[in-house]
């Protein structure tokens, strides 16, 4: 059986069909390319990676060291560079202002390392124009975060140096850039929340939600049944006000849920990971975390465990990169904010 072509040569059956063959499986082969690139786009797109720099607290023990001193540094992850605090003062626990351009901080002139008498400062991002901004005589006073609107910030100072480790001893304030600070409540670890008129604290009990105006608070579910939580518990909510993540270095677990709603405060759970990690903190992109890991080897005395500041991977759990801290000392280190490049 024979068919014509447009010209009206002949053609055979058989070229006919190998023809309509070839042209439907280059259709079909288009339509999966389509198809792929469009539903599995996942797949073709370059995977996030950790970027910004990355604020601690260091001390470091090594004699010759560039400074001996407790200080504020920012690690840059692309370099791995550590960039400290110019100037003799001690620096602690810095957090970098919604806007990039101010860095909080807890400082002493070291001339009065023996003091207790730790005031907030705020500078620009560089460290220039420092400006003292508590004057008070309450002790200890660390951990600032900055309110959304970048007017205020909430700190911790201790009431009762008998425990430490208790939440409830110590205690949670709110000044202006002024120094106009307030007591608002007992409890640890304070956020603002996305609104700016509440505070999320860690108490001996749980998670609890204070307003700043009435000092009411409310207890959230995302601890239940504790009575006695004790740190090195601790949590830190992402820059956009919409994760949480909960550590508990002791017992290896790090949990991380998702805000869904804070009036009434509700989350849901993202995912639990077997962890040991303290002062967990989100990057701005809320792809991975940065803490301190500590390697618990056996037969080593616990202050002198080698540690880790470890960036974690959320979405494939696992460990990205690692940075080795043993320079410094263990329990003088913290973890407490991640910004962009540019910041």
């Amino acid at each position: 059986m024979e068919t014509t072509d447009t010209i009206g040569q002949p053609i055979s059956f058989g070229r006919a069909f190998a023809v309509l063959v070839f042209l439907f499986l280059f259709a079909a082969g288009a339509l999966v390319f389509i198809y792929k690139g469009e539903l599995t786009g996942i797949f073709l797109k370059k995977q996030p990676e950790p970027a910004g720099f990355i604020y601690l607290t260091l001390y470091p023990w090594m004699p010759g060291a560039i400074k001996n001193i407790p200080t504020v540094a920012r690690f840059d992850i692309k370099t791995n560079d550590i960039q400290f605090f110019e100037g003799d003062d001690i620096s602690i626990t810095g957090t970098i202002s919604p806007d990039g351009s101010q860095i909080a901080y807890s400082a002493i002139p070291y001339k009065d390392n023996e003091s207790e008498n730790l005031q907030i400062r705020v500078s620009d991002i560089d460290n220039s124009n420092e400006r003292i901004v508590t004057m008070s005589p309450t002790l200890y006073k660390r951990m600032p975060k900055w309110s959304p609107d970048g007017r205020k910030l909430s700190f911790v100072s201790i009431l009762n140096r008998e425990d430490t480790l208790r939440p409830n001893n110590w205690g949670v304030y709110v000044t202006d850039l002024l120094g106009n600070e307030e007591f608002i409540t007992e409890g640890a670890n304070p956020y603002f929340s996305s609104d700016g008129k509440e505070l999320l604290i860690l108490r001996d009990d749980g998670l609890f939600l204070v307003s700043i105006k009435s000092k009411v608070a409310r207890k959230t579910e995302v601890i239940n049944g504790a009575d006695s939580l004790r740190m090195p518990i601790s949590f830190s909510l992402s820059k956009d006000k919409t994760m949480i993540v909960l550590s508990d270095p002791e017992q290896n677990k790090l949990s991380v849920m998702k805000i869904t709603s804070w009036s009434p405060f509700e989350t849901e759970i993202v995912g639990v990971f077997n962890v040991n990690a303290n002062w967990p903190i989100f990057s701005p992109d809320n792809n991975f975390l940065a803490f301190q890991k500590i390697e618990f080897v056996e037969g080593v005395k616990e202050l002198d465990q080698p540690h880790q500041l470890v960036i974690y991977d959320l979405k494939n759990r696992l460990e990205y990169y690692k940075f080795d801290l043993r320079p410094y000392y263990l329990d003088k280190t913290f973890v407490t904010d991640w910004t962009a490049l540019g910041q």
